[in-house]
């Protein structure tokens, strides 16, 4: 029991060191004004998935890439914002859309091992962090 204990221990201090790596990540601060007419439909970026979010940064860079090809001198601007600044907010709403995905997995894979910890451990970590608290 005690050489499990000390497995689930080490774990859980894993975790802690992921959701530490975590909490340092980017902040979302648009260049855009997150409101992008595509194709007949609006897509409000803060509500994206991240389906939807893979499936607009493609097509933005499709649409860019025809664009170089047919006008190369000329700069593509959508909804008064550069196509460039529409991809860079996609991208970094991905990115924050797979912090949050990370922390809530990391949540319940910590809670998992909370419960597989012996009684006594549990014990013995609550007593120690009241002693903390005191």
């Amino acid at each position: 029991m005690k050489n499990n204990d000390s497995v689930i221990l080490g774990l859980k201090k894993e975790i802690e060191a992921k959701k530490k790596l975590l909490k340092s990540s980017i902040k979302f601060i648009p260049t855009t004004n997150c409101s992008l007419f595509l194709n007949t439909q609006r897509y409000n970026l803060h509500t994206l998935s991240k389906e939807q979010i893979v499936f607009l940064a493609a097509n933005l860079q499709a649409i860019k890439d025809a664009s170089i090809k047919v006008f190369p001198e000329e700069k593509l601007i959508i909804e008064g914002y550069l196509v460039d600044e529409w991809i860079t907010d996609l991208k970094c709403k991905y990115s924050i859309l797979n912090k949050t995905l990370e922390e809530q997995r990391l949540k319940n894979l910590e809670a998992k091992l909370h419960n597989l910890l012996s009684n006594n451990t549990k014990v013995s970590l609550e007593l120690e962090e009241l002693r903390n608290q005191i």
